[in-house]
């Protein structure tokens, strides 16, 4: 058997070299081959595609009845999903400014944000940031600050903030800004300080909704501020931020939800004088006095809520019945919520009758949700509830599920 001469070192050296170049021309090939593959089969999919063939009115709903209500940016999640199908639905979707409008960021995205707003064209911007805003961030939204119409803000510190409100000299058409906490690494919620807060306030002028999450307001460095179209202002669970009340005068507010209200509150509506609409009242601290807060509400509010979750509620009702009856005049909807572990005893049901029954004619709507054993209750307090639904009341008491209402009024008088 004869073998092959022994190659040299150099020589094997230059056949593998040659080798390795003959296999990347062939990669190069192949790539090449896949490119064209790829485009001949974007252009077979356009002439195969029903949608392509619709006028660009048609195709544009199809797609936008595709979007979910949070557009976040994601190769395989629609409006950047239709990028990747075909030529023909690349040109719809990048011709459909309202695929664009609104986009869910988490952590900074200034690149993804340079690609994304331009598309929307002259559309107003719906934008959330959530541990997204930084220098380059609030310097985008800086650019196209005269068309965000909706933002939302939620980050660990108020340092973001503060890098906004330098970057933007005002956002002359945002209507609608929530700004919420996010908790550290360690699940805590840093305090922001009221001065960031109302430096971004500043920049909105024609503000008509505005909501805080998670958030907790602390130090007041002076000065206020008019939102004169505010109509909807919102206190978020585990927020104490009713202190970004005492530089606040709202005079068109109709909705006002609010956590703990504190001194702020009374000093805040006696500025104000809105014309306030709807009220919510959320308690998490007790120690207080229902009476002495719902005081200061103007006669304009017909719709109130009492929202505990202490016990203290239950206790601080016998303040309520003691309220001047030209207080709450104008109520026409009262619904309280108490927790699972209150006791109401019959004498608390007769504080509250003693609130309703002056304002039998006035108050339509009555809800009383509890989740424990409803009292034995006696003749004056079956006769005084059975007035109110004669009298055209709604009204509903116990869980959810189950009103205890009718099987009291059912019961005769002697028992």
């Amino acid at each position: 058997m004869n073998l092959p001469p022994a190659l040299s070192v150099t020589e094997l050296e230059a056949r593998i070299a040659q080798i390795s170049s003959d296999i990347a021309l062939q990669q190069e090939v192949l790539k090449n081959l896949e490119r064209k593959k790829s485009a001949d089969q974007r252009q077979l999919n356009a002439i195969r595609d029903p949608v392509a063939r619709l006028p660009l009115e048609i195709s544009s709903e199809i797609f936008l009845g595709c979007l979910t209500s949070q557009r976040k940016p994601g190769a395989h999640v629609a409006p950047l999903l239709f990028l990747n199908i075909c030529n023909a639905w690349t040109d719809i979707a990048l011709s459909t400014p309202a695929m664009w409008d609104t986009i869910e960021l988490y952590f900074p995205g200034a690149d993804c944000l340079r690609s994304w707003l331009p598309r929307a064209g002259k559309r107003m911007l719906t934008i959330a940031l959530d541990r997204g805003l930084d220098h380059s961030v609030a310097a985008i939204l800086h650019q196209h600050a005269t068309q965000l119409k909706h933002l939302t803000l939620r980050e660990e510190v108020d340092d973001e903030l503060r890098t906004l409100a330098a970057a933007v000299e005002s956002f002359p058409q945002l209507d609608n800004l929530i700004i919420g906490g996010l908790p550290d690494k360690y699940g805590d919620f840093e305090a922001f300080r009221s001065s960031a807060v109302l430096e971004l306030l500043r920049l909105t002028p024609n503000l008509v909704e505005l909501t805080f999450h998670s958030i907790q307001i602390e130090g007041f460095t002076g000065g206020k501020l008019v939102l004169s179209r505010l109509t909807s202002l919102k206190f978020g669970e585990l927020s104490n931020a009713d202190r970004i009340l005492m530089p606040l005068t709202t005079p068109a507010l109709e909705k006002l939800v609010l956590h703990d209200a504190s001194i702020y509150f009374s000093l805040f509506l006696r500025r104000s004088s809105p014309p306030l609409d709807k009220l919510v009242l959320d308690y998490s601290d007790g120690g207080f006095d229902l009476g002495e807060v719902l005081i200061h509400v103007p006669p304009s509010v017909t719709h109130l809520e009492l929202n505990s979750y202490t016990r203290s509620m239950a206790s601080s009702f016998s303040g309520l019945e003691n309220l001047p009856f030209d207080s709450l005049q104008n109520l026409r909807t009262l619904i309280i919520k108490l927790p699972n572990s209150s006791n109401l005893e019959p004498s608390w049901y007769h504080a509250l009758l003693r609130f309703l029954s002056p304002r039998g004619t006035t108050i339509a709507h009555f809800d009383l949700f509890h989740y424990h054993s409803p009292p034995v209750v006696d003749g004056n307090l079956r006769e005084g509830f059975r007035r109110l639904v004669d009298n055209g009341m709604q009204a509903w008491i116990g869980p959810e599920e189950h009103n205890y209402l009718p099987g009291w009024l059912q019961q005769p008088n002697d028992q």
